[in-house]
């Protein structure tokens, strides 16, 4: 479907995104290791040592959508026993990469994200490895060859700018919906928390992506720069949506 920019524009003023801000994610939010950590390669030999070299961003960033969209924590509650949390885990991973319908889920004993990673942390890093090369293969994959071809070209023709507003079109619906979609940029996937409007120092219409970056493990700002017709402008670099939707 062709995404004309007076629908994009509408969307932009109608103010239709969830819109997120610093308060909404903070360092107990993220995970208690850092993308390229040197015990990756212990935990599994063959991916830890990719993951060395290339990073594991896609896969950190699904656990931090992962909880982010389906996890309440119970911090005053009795905590079950390592195995049962590690089953529940897996299972949460598992229906956020099939791309099951939202239900939270109770983690009981811990109060946030950072503490219970701190307390299982060879085992967040396992799964960090193995969600990592899963989503490479699944969702990456889906658009490897648009995304060899673009890499980090700025883009020149106006199908790039349509695909640019359908991703970000995209990003807003699953937003609106409790989702938290993950954002493929070149050699690099980002958890995408909210979306805001604004305007630059230049007083130029940009979209403002809050991302999670398991580089420096937080909060990141993104723009988009928007042309006179509010369409994503020609000129900055191509990104894609790569938000797991298997069929659940």
């Amino acid at each position: 479907m062709k995404v004309s920019a007076t629908f994009f524009l509408a969307l932009m003023i109608s103010g239709s995104t969830a819109v997120a801000s610093t308060e909404l994610f903070g360092p107990e939010d993220a995970l208690c290791f850092p993308n390229k950590d040197p015990s990756f390669k212990k935990a599994i030999p063959v991916l830890g040592g990719l993951a060395l070299k290339k990073g594991a961003c896609q896969g950190m960033s699904a656990i931090v959508s992962a909880f982010q969209e389906r996890v309440e924590f119970s911090p005053q509650a009795e905590k079950i026993s390592t195995n049962a949390l590690k089953r529940q885990i897996k299972d949460l991973l598992q229906s956020y990469r099939r791309g099951c319908p939202l239900q939270s889920i109770q983690i009981s004993g811990f109060a946030n994200l950072r503490e219970l990673c701190e307390s299982h942390r060879q085992f967040f890093i396992r799964q960090s490895l193995l969600n990592n090369a899963d989503i490479a293969i699944h969702e990456v994959a889906q658009v490897l060859i648009d995304f060899l071809v673009h890499k980090q070209k700025p883009i020149q023709k106006a199908k790039d700018q349509e695909d640019l507003a359908r991703t970000i079109r995209m990003f807003q619906e699953l937003l609106a919906q409790g989702q938290k979609p993950l954002i493929l940029t070149y050699s690099h996937v980002r958890t995408v928390l909210g979306v805001d409007v604004s305007t630059s120092t230049s007083g130029q219409k940009i979209y403002v992506l809050w991302l999670y970056d398991s580089n420096p493990n937080g909060l990141q700002r993104f723009e988009v720069k928007l042309d006179a017709a509010g369409l994503p402008a020609l000129g900055q670099p191509k990104f894609w949506n790569a938000t797991p939707d298997r069929g659940c």
